[in-house]
């Protein structure tokens, strides 16, 4: 399928993309980092005193559709990391049980980890996606090379802000919780075409995708928790 196809399948089903082919070109080829806020990406964002977050495995799988296809392409595996602004033991158990990268916790300010991830990691600004939904998201949003706006339809003005000030440059057409994140990463998949020889080698359970499995066995999360405007490594 070209990228002209992917474009218009998803536009089909209610997604906003705001980028030209070439664009998405320029854009997939330089990104080595994937950050996704945590409340309203992979959740309703739907509150108790206990702060119970789910997440659907749906959104498991794009992920880890996402991350094998960037294996395939570079043979090394992206930088994968969850943004929360709690302590949130479900973002935290999920990070566990996919091998991800990073958890930050209570993060208020989320532009701060890009400092954080240069300088213990390596990767620049222009090398990250971020997955996002929300106001509190747009101090980092506006500075990564791609943006990946979860929508809410609730908001229809917040959306409109993001595509007027180029804060977006795909927009879902399901929320958190319900298979946003998933979406994403078939668009990315489609776009990059690499969509039809993930789901055949993942099938198959190829010697490609065991390297992978292998290699992101692995990936131990580490864990930072905001504190007073500090970012401080803890134990979790």
């Amino acid at each position: 399928m070209s990228p002209t196809e992917v474009i218009d399948l998803f536009g089909r089903h209610g997604c906003k993309n705001y980028q030209s082919e070439w664009v998405w070109a320029k854009k997939i080829g330089q990104i080595k980092a994937f950050l996704f806020d945590w409340d309203g990406v992979f959740h309703s964002g739907s509150k108790g005193p206990s702060y119970p977050g789910t997440f659907s495995e749906e959104d498991s799988m794009g992920l880890n559709m996402l991350r094998f296809a960037y294996y395939l392409r570079s043979a090394e595996l992206p930088y994968v990391g969850i943004i929360s602004g709690e302590d949130n033991p479900t973002a935290s158990f999920l990070a566990k049980r996919e091998c991800l990268n990073g958890v930050f916790l209570k993060v208020k300010h989320k532009v701060k980890i890009l400092d954080h991830l240069k300088e213990t990691k390596g990767i620049k600004a222009e090398e990250i996606c971020f997955v996002y939904d929300d106001i509190l998201d747009l101090s980092l949003a506006k500075e990564v090379g791609m943006r990946i706006l979860v929508t809410r339809q609730s908001s229809p003005m917040f959306s409109d802000y993001c595509q007027k000030n180029q804060l977006a440059d795909f927009e879902t057409s399901t929320g958190g919780g319900t298979g946003g994140t998933r979406q994403f990463s078939e668009f990315f998949l489609g776009m990059s075409g690499q969509f039809e020889e993930v789901i055949s080698q993942r099938v198959a359970y190829s010697d490609e995708y065991k390297s992978y499995i292998g290699k992101r066995s692995e990936v131990m999360p580490e864990f930072y928790l905001f504190d007073q405007g500090v970012m401080k490594w803890v134990e979790h």
